[in-house]
């Protein structure tokens, strides 16, 4: 899915799908998909591809979840300034090659996995970001903190509260927030609090 676009730098191309990562179908039959490279995820109607819009967002894009009320929560693994530097970094080391490893992924690995391990809950780990079904972003967006270092699957429960898995270190955890439906929050929560504990729900059990 390409358009023009007359900007030299990688990261600067709205138009563009890169990498396509994950995708879900909100209830206006419309396709979420996020770029494994860029800073937008993309919408589409599932009848009409070629009338794709884009939204800006963080940098890495992993999953994407919609809820009940037509919210899409996306995740970012890289969500910050030193995100989108880290980006550029992983561009360069697939693009030219330094190292003298003639496979790209592997020295596109030699960057992204370490920083995955350095990541930290906080604004400068990764990110959540909520669109509105008129694909305006939330108030509260983008998600910080909360237990989320480097965000990958989101989901939606029964309750339309969201969990989110992270994959940096052996004891990654599993974040849990408050959704939209604020009859399924604890006493005095919002959308957007953690319902899990400040380091998420530390499981041991993710493997990089």
């Amino acid at each position: 899915m390409l358009c023009q676009n007359e900007s030299k730098n990688p990261l600067d191309k709205p138009c563009e799908l890169l990498a396509p990562f994950a995708l879900a179908v909100d209830q206006q039959d419309r396709i979420w998909v996020t770029s494994g490279f860029g800073a937008h995820v993309t919408r589409f109607p599932a009848s009409d591809p070629t009338k794709a819009e884009t939204f800006k967002a963080g940098f890495l894009g992993r999953g994407l979840a919609v809820d009940s009320l037509g919210n899409v929560w996306v995740t970012y693994k890289l969500g910050s300034e030193r995100g989108r530097l880290k980006q550029l970094e992983l561009i360069a080391a697939c693009t030219v090659n330094l190292t003298g490893d003639p496979d790209a992924l592997s020295r596109a690995g030699e960057v992204l996995v370490p920083a995955m391990a350095a990541q930290i809950s906080g604004w400068e780990g990764g990110s959540v970001t909520v669109f509105r079904p008129d694909g305006s972003e939330a108030s509260f967006s983008p998600v910080y903190g909360k237990g989320i270092t480097a965000p990958g699957a989101v989901s939606v429960d029964g309750y339309d509260n969201i969990w989110i898995s992270n994959l940096s270190t052996s004891s990654a955890a599993i974040a849990e927030l408050c959704g939209f439906r604020t009859e399924n929050h604890p006493p005095g929560f919002k959308t957007r609090d953690a319902i899990s504990p400040p380091g998420g729900y530390v499981i041991g059990s993710m493997q990089m």
